[in-house]
């Protein structure tokens, strides 16, 4: 049976409302990944640079706990770079072109997880490090294992078994899928890959207020 040509046109017609690109792909998890290392950064540099300077003998004598100081200091830092995340989501969609399909409201919770995921990460490393130069070697260690273990350039189901568990404990890995799914098919992000993100950050910074 000869398929009429008229019907082979409409067949290669795209209906999805935007058009697949490389940059629309990455671009998600590019930003994600730049937020988490400046999360990470700010707060295990906060955290030693206290130490360093003393404000810790402060902080012990205050009326106040460990997890209350890490607390003020992760809304601070949580506000400045929810304007950071805000401002590259809308700059890639108006100069890259990067559609966002799904509601803002799920961006929204996804930034918000991956950034408090961040913080407490950068604090975790912020109790391993004694000195600057050791938390922003850190930092860059974390920086390295989210590009190459965090599903940037390879999907993690093609990673060896072990190797994989480093992606899974990384928030870029969960924030990347979460705002590729809402920016770039116009859906809500999995109960899973949210919870996930919500548990790396309450085990960080349960252990970083100990």
């Amino acid at each position: 049976m000869k398929v009429p040509a008229e019907a082979l046109v409409q067949l290669r017609v795209n209906t999805w409302p935007a058009e697949p690109t490389a940059i629309g792909f990455f671009t998600p998890a590019v930003v994600m990944l730049l937020l988490q290392h400046i999360a990470v950064s700010l707060a295990s540099l906060s955290m030693v640079r206290d130490r360093l300077l003393g404000a810790m003998e402060i902080y012990r004598v205050a009326p106040i706990r460990p997890l209350e100081i890490i607390l003020g200091k992760s809304l601070s830092y949580g506000l400045l770079l929810g304007v950071v995340g805000a401002s590259l989501v809308f700059l890639v969609n108006r100069l890259l072109g990067v559609p966002i399909l799904g509601s803002p409201s799920w961006a929204a919770l996804t930034l918000g997880l991956l950034l408090f995921s961040s913080l407490g990460l950068g604090f975790f490393i912020a109790g391993l490090a004694e000195t600057e130069t050791q938390a922003v070697q850190l930092a860059m260690l974390v920086l390295l294992a989210s590009i190459f273990f965090g599903g940037f350039f390879l999907a993690l189901d093609t990673l060896w078994e072990p190797i994989r568990a480093i992606g899974y404990v990384l928030p870029v890995t969960f924030g990347s899928i979460d705002l590729r799914e809402v920016m770039l098919r116009g859906v809500a992000p999995a109960p899973a890959t949210l919870a996930a993100l919500a548990a790396i950050g309450v085990v960080c910074y349960g252990v970083a207020s100990l």
